[in-house]
């Protein structure tokens, strides 16, 4: 047992020595570090027009709904319908609308028809969610005009004016478009401990199935490069020594030491950047996924006999992984064959784990 273990480490020494399990880590540091940086500080913002030709009192407050809007699309006052259509043409901005002269009166008396200009950029997707988020604006205003105009039909409030009705019914409209007592949706299959708060996405959330990519593209990537030794010893006759079995071994701890390396590494990586929350699950998927790399580099050179040939397949396995492999690049909502390719590959289990 001792002298597996002093042999054991003599391997790993040996292994600590080559310049290929630095230039992995170095790589798969600056990776990481650079798509947290640029995630960090990665802004979209999706700005549309808005150009309002009509002084009605519902166009003005479409307005203001839409100027105080956050999200990923921004609304931008113009003067002009002509200093719009410039800045669509451009390409400044993705579209916008016009809400035409007489729009509020015209929108009240239920005539629809040329009350609003909507432009956009050829081929614009953005087009259709400004739709969703200008209309809602519109069908809110106008179904407060209902409000009001229904509320003074029925008469029951004859000793207040028409601006204090508005008032008292804004409040309440706004409260009861808000707070869920309108209408509201039932989810099946939520967690037994949800209690109703709003879910904040994370920046992370978007990049740790990239950065988990990262790290296992580079585990494989080192336990194919650790591989190599052994072809040297069995070139130099080193082994020749050794019992078949202590060869077999020699070849899954060539592999094994430089993934172990890199997976500490890399999970390091996953628990400084804060994006695991279970420390032990990643453990736990990262040793099985070593696991499957090192019998994947070993039955790669019991196939592969000479090593110029399994060196050559290197970068093809690199290239397939990153192409098949549905990590980085989902080739199967593309053509659902070639997604069962990456079933061949180390890194498609990872992403299954």
């Amino acid at each position: 047992m001792r002298k597996c273990i002093i042999w054991f480490l003599m391997l790993f020494k040996r292994q600590l020595k080559k310049i290929s399990v630095y230039a992995i880590l170095i790589i798969m540091i600056m990776a990481c570090f650079a798509i947290k940086y640029a995630a960090d500080n990665f802004k979209v913002v999706i700005e549309i027009g808005v150009v309002n030709e009509d002084t009605g009192n519902v166009s003005k407050m479409i307005e203001k709904g839409l100027y105080a809007y956050k999200g990923l699309i921004s609304f931008r006052k113009f003067a002009s319908c002509e200093e719009l259509e410039r800045n669509v043409m451009s390409g400044s901005i993705i579209g916008g609308y016009v809400l035409k002269e007489n729009f509020s009166e015209k929108l009240l008396e239920g005539e629809t028809g040329e009350i609003i200009q909507a432009l956009s950029t050829p081929n614009s997707l953005a087009a259709s969610m400004a739709n969703e988020i200008f209309f809602s604006f519109v069908m809110k205003e106008i179904s407060y005009e209902e409000l009001v105009k229904d509320t003074e039909d029925t008469g029951l409030f004859k000793r207040l004016t028409e601006e204090e009705i508005r008032s008292e019914l804004r409040k309440y409209y706004d409260i009861n478009l808000s707070d869920g007592s309108t209408f509201s949706l039932n989810y099946e299959g939520y967690q037994e401990n949800y209690e109703g708060t709003a879910v904040n996405i994370d920046t992370y959330d978007y990049i740790s199935p990239i950065i988990t990519g990262i790290v296992g593209l580079m585990i494989f990537i080192g336990g194919m490069c650790g591989i190599m030794n052994w072809y040297d010893d069995m070139k130099k006759g080193s082994m020749s020594m050794l019992r078949p079995a202590y060869r077999q071994a020699a070849a899954l701890a060539e592999a094994a030491i430089p993934v172990i390396i890199i997976t500490a590494v890399g999970a390091a990586i996953s628990g400084f950047l804060g994006m695991e929350e279970s420390f032990p699950g990643v453990i736990e998927k990262y040793i099985l996924y070593d696991f499957i790399v090192i019998i994947y580099c070993y039955i790669l050179k019991t196939i592969i006999k000479k090593k110029a040939v399994y060196v050559s397949m290197i970068p093809v396995l690199i290239l397939m992984s990153v192409i098949f492999c549905p990590v980085f690049i989902n080739v199967a909502s593309i053509a659902p064959g070639l997604g069962e390719v990456g079933r061949f590959l180390p890194l498609y289990w990872l992403y299954i784990l």
